[in-house]
C-alpha cells in the first residue's frame, strides 16, 4: 500500500467523526484515525467537558479504542482538525501515542483539502517519557 493510499484510507475513516465531535466550549473539532500492526483501523473525535481538564482529544479516543480491543502497536495515526492546518497532536496525546508505537510510526497531520504532513514519532517526541531502561545510559 503507498503513502498516499493509506492517507486516503485513514482520512475517509477520520472524517467519519467529524460531525460526532462534541466540542460546544472550544468549538475545535478535532478527529483521528489509526491503523494498527495487524491492520485494523479505528477513528475517533475529541468530546469535551465543561471541567475543561476532563476533555478527551480525538486520539486519546482513538488510542484507547484501539488498545481496549486488543493490544498492539500503532503503526500510523492521522489527525485533522478542519479550523487549524497541520494540526499536530497536543503533548499529553503525543505521550500516548508513544506507549503505543515506535519510533517509526508515521503521524499525518493534514489540512481540509487533503494536503498532508508526515513526521515520525522518534520526531514528534523526542527522549519520550518510558519505564523501559535505556541500555545506552546503565
Amino acid at each position: 500500500m503507498t503513502e498516499k493510499t493509506l492517507f486516503l484510507e485513514l482520512w475517509h475513516h477520520a472524517n467519519l467523526y467529524i460531525d460526532k465531535a462534541y466540542c460546544p466550549y472550544s468549538n475545535f473539532p478535532v478527529v483521528c484515525a489509526l491503523k494498527t500492526e495487524s491492520g485494523k483501523i479505528v477513528g475517533s473525535c475529541n468530546i469535551e467537558n465543561s471541567s475543561y481538564s476532563l476533555c478527551l482529544c480525538a486520539e486519546t479516543n482513538a488510542i484507547m479504542k484501539a488498545i481496549s480491543e486488543k493490544k498492539e502497536l500503532i503503526t500510523d495515526l492521522l489527525v485533522y482538525a478542519p479550523k487549524l492546518d497541520y494540526c499536530p497532536p497536543c503533548g499529553a496525546c503525543r505521550q500516548r501515542i508513544a506507549e503505543f508505537s515506535d519510533d517509526n510510526t508515521v503521524i499525518y497531520m493534514c489540512k481540509s483539502n487533503q494536503d498532508y504532513k508526515t513526521v515520525k514519532m522518534k520526531d514528534l517526541l523526542p527522549g519520550q517519557f518510558s519505564l523501559q531502561q535505556d541500555s545506552t545510559t546503565t
